[in-house]
């Protein structure tokens, strides 16, 4: 596991981009509601996997990444795809969990994802 401040920072961003545009479908959408990568300058929305892609890009090495993936999935039950593209999901339920994966990180050593 990578440090759990470094990991706890990474998804802060993570939900940051999500606060500032959420949305299901693609893993990204542009102002016209087109799909388009997360990492496209044009992107304004951006699902649950898509705002992980996104805040990677300021990562030195991916072990946050990693260790908040296995987060989500622990808190999830499921991918971090599948939780956002459930029907019904909405953006505070997405955010409620990244707030859920940041308190649950100190003990993620001793949790294994079921996903």
């Amino acid at each position: 596991m990578s440090n759990v401040n470094e990991t706890r920072k990474y998804l802060r961003r993570v939900a940051a981009i999500i606060r500032s545009g959420w949305t299901q479908g693609p893993i990204a959408v542009d102002r016209s509601g087109s799909g388009t990568d997360a990492t496209d300058p044009a992107a304004c929305k951006w699902c649950l996997a898509g705002a992980m892609r996104l805040a990677r890009r300021d990562l030195h090495d991916w072990g946050p990444y990693y260790d908040a993936e296995r987060a989500i999935k622990v808190v999830c039950r499921m991918t971090p795809i599948s939780y956002n593209e459930t029907r019904g999901r909405t953006k505070q339920q997405v955010l409620a969990k990244i707030r859920e994966a940041i308190e649950r990180l100190p003990r993620m050593r001793h949790m294994r994802s079921t996903v």
